[in-house]
Parts: C-alpha cells; sequence; structure tokens
C-alpha cells in the first residue's frame, strides 16, 4: 500500500505603483492693475492654471480666490492648490496688486 502526502501554500503578490513626481504647472505672472484714488477695489480675472502630472489626473484642492473676484487696494497672494492621485501636492501661487492713480 502506498501513502502520498500533499502540502500547498497561498500567498499573495502586490505589485505597487509608485509615483515621486508631483503635478507640473508653469508659475503664471503677477498681476498689476491701476485704478483711480479712491476706488476701494475691482473685478480682477485670469485663465486659471491648467496642471498636468505623469498619472494623467490632477485635481484642484484649494484655491484662495476664484478669477472674477474682487480684489482690494493692495497686494493679495492667490494660491492654488492641486493634487495627483498619489497625494503628491503641486501649491503654484501668482500675486494680484491694485495700484491707485494719484
Amino acid at each position: 500500500m502506498s501513502m502520498s502526502c500533499t502540502a500547498s501554500v497561498t500567498f499573495d503578490v502586490n505589485v505597487l505603483e509608485v509615483d515621486s513626481v508631483p503635478p507640473v504647472i508653469p508659475q503664471p505672472d503677477d498681476i498689476t492693475v491701476t485704478v483711480p484714488l479712491g476706488t476701494p477695489g475691482i473685478v480682477i480675472t485670469w485663465d486659471e492654471p491648467i496642471p498636468t502630472d505623469n498619472s494623467g489626473t490632477v485635481s484642484l484642492v484649494s484655491r484662495t480666490s476664484a478669477p472674477s473676484s474682487l480684489f482690494p487696494v493692495g497686494t493679495t497672494p492667490v494660491t492654488y492648490t492641486f493634487t495627483d492621485p498619489s497625494g503628491k501636492k503641486l501649491i503654484p501661487w501668482h500675486q494680484s496688486s491694485l495700484n491707485q492713480k494719484i
């Protein structure tokens, strides 16, 4: 009489994709507008930045001001935050300056 013994094992193989490259965007130019003396502010508009990423997907997380917002006299930093699917962030910014004409 012959006896047979069998053993088996199961395990998982995980292949992870590592993305170490954050989104890319050209740095926008600062915006400067001059208004007549006594003007409290003005609506300023711009083209929103369009980021790219090696993943093909970028999401807008936040922005401090949107195009066509009212800006007071002075300098106001505008910040956009973008992220890719792996959580890499890009934070470009520019300044909007509103000067009064004397």
